[in-house]
C-alpha cells in the first residue's frame, strides 16, 4: 500500500517549492513575502537555486538578500548566480552600490570566493573599464596579478580583437597567459586576430591536428593560410583532416575540401582505408558523391 502520509508530504513540499520559484519570477515581490514563504518550509534550492536565478535576473536586491539570509549560499550555483548578477541585461552603474553591498553580505556569510570576483572582473575587462577594476581591486583588497590571472582567455581574445590596448598592456603585464591551449583556441575558432597576436608574440607555432581539423570542418581558412605562412605542411595529405573535409560537405559546403585540394590533396587519397569515393557513397553522402565524379580526373 502506497504510504498515503509520505506522499502527501512530497505535494504539499512540491506546492510551497512552486510557490517559492513563482514568487521569485516577479520582480515587484517583496522581500518578507518570500521569508514567509521560506519559513513556511519551501526549499531555497529548489531547482538547482532557480529562486537565486530568477532574483538576479530582475535585480530585486532585498529578494535576494531574504534568499541569503535562508542559506541559499551553501549551494556553490547560487554563488555563480549572485556573482554573475553584473552579466544579467539591465544591469548598469546605478546597480553597482547593492550590487557591492549584496557581495560584501555574501562575504560575510561564506567568506572570499572566486565566483563573486570573476563575474565583474570579466565584465569590465571585456569593455577595457580600468578605472573600475582599480576600485573593484581596492574595494575587495585584490591584488593586479588576481584580476589579470581570472580574465577569462576568451575576454581576453575579445579584448585583442576590439583593440582595447591599455587593458590588454594591464593583463600582459601582469600575467602570462598565452600558451598552448589559447594558441589551439585562436586556431579552431579561426580567432586571425588574436592568432596573429599570439604569433607575434610566442614561440608557439604548431598546433594541435584537432584544432587545425576544427578549423579546417569550419572553413575557418584564414587561419590555416596564416599557419601554412609561417611553415604548417598541408602537404603531407593526412587522412584525419581529409576525413574532416569530406564530412563538412554535409554541413558547411565544399571549402574545406577544396581548401585541401589547393593544397596538394588528390580525391583519390583515401582514409580509413578506402577512398573519398568508396567512403561518400558508404556514407551516402550523394553531393560528395557527385562532385568526386564531375571532378575526378583519370
Amino acid at each position: 500500500m502506497p504510504d498515503m502520509a509520505k506522499i502527501q508530504a512530497l505535494n504539499e513540499q512540491k506546492e510551497k517549492d512552486a510557490r517559492l520559484v513563482d514568487s521569485t519570477k516577479n520582480g515587484e515581490t517583496e522581500a518578507d513575502e518570500v521569508r514567509k514563504i521560506l519559513s513556511d518550509g519551501a526549499n531555497v534550492h529548489v531547482k538547482g537555486s532557480r529562486p537565486m536565478l530568477n532574483a538576479c535576473k530582475r535585480f530585486n536586491y532585498d529578494v535576494i538578500r531574504a534568499l541569503v539570509e535562508f542559506g541559499a549560499l551553501s549551494m556553490p550555483i547560487a554563488r555563480k548566480y549572485l556573482g554573475s548578477l553584473c552579466d544579467y541585461r539591465g544591469f548598469d552603474k546605478t546597480d553597482k552600490e547593492r550590487y557591492f553591498a549584496l557581495l560584501d553580505y555574501a562575504i560575510e556569510i561564506t567568506g572570499r570566493d572566486d565566483d563573486y570576483f570573476e563575474p565583474y572582473i570579466n565584465n569590465r575587462a571585456a569593455v577595457g573599464d580600468l578605472p573600475a577594476l582599480t576600485e573593484f581591486k581596492e574595494h575587495y583588497e585584490l591584488t593586479d596579478d588576481y584580476i589579470a590571472r581570472h580574465v577569462y582567455p576568451r575576454i581576453i581574445f575579445e579584448i585583442i580583437k576590439d583593440k582595447r590596448e591599455d587593458m590588454l598592456a594591464y593583463i600582459t603585464s601582469n600575467r602570462e597567459w598565452i600558451d598552448k591551449t589559447c594558441f589551439d583556441s585562436a586556431v579552431a575558432g579561426g580567432e586571425e586576430e588574436v592568432l596573429e597576436y599570439i604569433l607575434d608574440h610566442s614561440e608557439l607555432y604548431e598546433p594541435s591536428r584537432q584544432a587545425v581539423a576544427t578549423a579546417l570542418f569550419a572553413g575557418r581558412t584564414g587561419v590555416l593560410d596564416m599557419l601554412s605562412d609561417i611553415g604548417y605542411d598541408f602537404e603531407g595529405r593526412d587522412g584525419f583532416f581529409l576525413e574532416k573535409a569530406c564530412r563538412a560537405t554535409l554541413s558547411t559546403g565544399f571549402k574545406p575540401l577544396e581548401y585541401l585540394l589547393a593544397h596538394g590533396y588528390k580525391l583519390t587519397d583515401s582514409y580509413r582505408g578506402r577512398t573519398v569515393l568508396e567512403n561518400a557513397l558508404a556514407d551516402g553522402n550523394f553531393k560528395l558523391t557527385q562532385y568526386v565524379r564531375d571532378n575526378l580526373t583519370e
